[in-house]
């Protein structure tokens, strides 16, 4: 039986990317990144955040943070995409 995840606000989630807590910006990448196909365009305005943590090396979650970006990305497709500089 399969069990139905309720879609959550991304506004919320998007916040705590820039949380100093390791744990929150953890919990965010994980609740965001299985439903970006819902959310990609509000996540979009954050993707230097989240390729910023891909490139923090202290980062331990610096995978998931790439995992996301990469699929924000592709959800992109056809559209202009220009990476907002840091």
């Amino acid at each position: 039986m399969a069990v139905a995840v309720a879609p959550v606000k991304a506004e919320g989630l998007i916040s705590l990317l820039s949380e100093p807590d390791q744990s929150l910006r953890r919990h965010a990448l994980e609740t965001l990144t299985p439903q970006v196909d819902q959310f990609w365009f509000q996540i979009s305005g954050s993707i230097s955040i989240i390729e910023n943590l891909y490139e923090d090396d202290s980062f331990p979650d610096r995978e998931l943070a790439a995992l996301l970006a990469s699929k924000v990305r592709f959800m992109y497709g056809p559209y202009p995409y220009k990476r907002a500089s840091a």
